[in-house]
């Protein structure tokens, strides 16, 4: 049962993480 709470967390946290730096990334690419 723990891993599956970690898993989710995990999961949760990369979401989170990609929504942030997918602005970022993209405004990098469009000024190269």
């Amino acid at each position: 049962m723990a891993g599956f709470f970690y898993a989710c967390f995990f999961c949760v946290v990369t979401l989170w993480w990609f929504q942030g730096e997918e602005k970022v990334f993209f405004s990098n690419r469009l000024k190269a």
